[in-house]
Parts: structure tokens; C-alpha cells; sequence
């Protein structure tokens, strides 16, 4: 028996129509989904303020009250000027400013 031509199938199967291609959503399935997700955010609304609020505060606090701790580290070199300037004597008198920097630090 001949296999039947495509167009035989399309006018057998017309549930496998290549041309409809999969169902669209439709905008009340988006309401929908949007009322589920409003719905769940709102059930836990009461545990994610005060979480949210936590955690700003604590961000806040470590910012406005904590310390930068490599402000205590020492630099060598210091009074020479800029950064230019330093990086020049490093380069010329190395040891010299091992030297002083190991001073400040004992």
C-alpha cells in the first residue's frame, strides 16, 4: 500500500496542523497567574518586611558605624608627596622606606 501524501494526513489528522502551531495564552490565563503571584507575595508580606527591614538596617549600621580597617595600615613614604612621588623613591631607595615604614609599625 502507498504511503498516504501530506495532504492526505493534514485532511486524516487535522488535530496535528502544522500551520496552528501551539495554543496561545490568552490574556485571562496572564490575569490568572498575576492574581497567584499577588496572592503568594501577599501570604508572606509579613515575613519579608521585617526581613527587608533587618537586613537595611544592618547594611546601614556597618556603613555609618564601622571602622575601615586598612586606615590603620602605615605609609611608607608619606611625606615625599603624591603617589608619582612615591612610587619613584620606591623605585630608587627601596630599603629606605622598608626601613621607615617598619619604624612606624614598632
Amino acid at each position: 500500500m502507498p504511503s498516504p501524501t501530506p495532504r492526505a494526513l493534514c485532511v486524516l489528522l487535522p488535530a496535528l496542523d502544522v500551520k496552528s502551531g501551539p495554543p496561545r495564552p490568552t490574556t485571562r490565563t496572564n490575569m490568572a497567574d498575576a492574581q497567584t503571584i499577588s496572592e503568594a507575595v501577599s501570604a508572606r508580606l509579613p515575613f519579608l518586611l521585617p526581613t527587608l527591614a533587618a537586613l537595611l538596617a544592618v547594611f546601614l549600621l556597618r556603613n555609618v558605624l564601622g571602622r575601615n580597617p586598612l586606615a590603620n595600615i602605615p605609609v611608607a613614604g608619606q611625606d615625599l608627596g603624591g603617589d608619582e612621588k612615591r612610587r619613584q623613591a620606591y623605585l630608587f631607595k627601596a630599603a629606605d622606606l622598608y626601613f621607615e615604614g617598619y619604624k612606624k609599625v614598632c
